[in-house]
């Protein structure tokens, strides 16, 4: 009897041991292992990175554009004319730079001792393009070809307004830069030039912003000729008033050379059957 109470008491203790270590041992097991099921992991890809802004900056003295016209930003509003040796044509004077070589005339050119610009200026009336393209040839350019010619309000210190544009012309077999303005106030048309890129331009455009209406004086005496042949062109019969027009031009030009009335002459032979007021005589 007290065997069998021992073996019961035996098989009783090895159940429960069974039943708590395998309850611990299931236990260990389910915290160890990975989760049956989990949500599937979503990649999101890093955006792309914003292109760094620009920190680009134009420097002062940009070019000016293709395309866009040189001689009227150069001249357009700015007073600060070159000073130095004056030639007039027509109603206004400029400066050349001291030190270039002057050649007066109907045509009155300056050129610096390098050759490598020129300024020319002379007088016109009614389209100036023919005298500029004369100015353009007595300055030692030829084959010259013009872009649209654009307005501008104020052209030196005393904001004369004309029309203007850049250009190309032939040097000697080569081909240079060139510009014009045109005072259509003052009957006044001044041609430059310069050889590209040693060509002094400079020293062009500011003798271009030199520009002034001429002073009222007469040094060469011929200004009353000038007057005569201006009221001869209202009054005359239509196919003289063009030879008078002309006439004009060129003594308001030798007007302001004081050695103009050496010029006379020519005015009288392009008057022809006209006739030439007494002034001009």
């Amino acid at each position: 009897m007290n065997l069998r109470r021992s073996v019961l008491s035996v098989v009783a203790v090895g159940v429960i041991a069974s039943s708590f270590f395998g309850c611990g041992g299931n236990k260990d097991e389910d915290d160890g292992a990975a989760p049956k099921s989990s949500a599937a992991a979503t990649t999101t890809p890093a955006p792309s990175p914003s292109p760094a802004p620009s920190t680009a900056v134009t420097p002062e003295g940009t070019p000016t554009p293709a395309g866009a016209s040189r001689v009227k930003a150069e001249l357009e509003g700015r007073p600060d004319g070159l000073t130095g040796q004056p030639l007039g044509a027509g109603g206004a004077t400029l400066h050349a730079p001291p030190g270039w070589v002057l050649t007066k005339g109907p045509v009155s050119v300056a050129k610096p001792p390098t050759d490598n610009a020129r300024v020319a200026i002379t007088a016109f009336s009614g389209d100036p393009l023919a005298k500029i393209n004369e100015a353009a040839t007595v300055a030692g350019l030829t084959g010259c070809t013009w872009g649209m010619p654009e307005p501008i309000m104020a052209v030196g210190k005393e904001k004369l307004p004309g029309t203007a544009a850049d250009g190309t012309c032939n040097r000697g077999g080569t081909k240079t830069a060139a510009a014009y303005v045109a005072l259509t106030g003052q009957g006044t048309a001044v041609v430059g030039g310069w050889d590209d890129p040693a060509g002094d331009s400079a020293s062009v455009f500011g003798s271009m912003r030199s520009l002034v209406k001429a002073a009222q004086g007469d040094s060469s005496g011929i200004q009353a000729c000038c007057q005569a042949l201006s009221q001869n062109a209202k009054s005359a019969p239509p196919q003289q008033q063009g030879a008078y027009i002309a006439a004009a031009a060129a003594c308001r030009s030798m007007a302001a050379n004081s050695q103009g009335r050496q010029g006379l002459s020519t005015i009288r032979a392009m008057l022809a059957g006209a006739g030439a007021p007494a002034a001009c005589k």
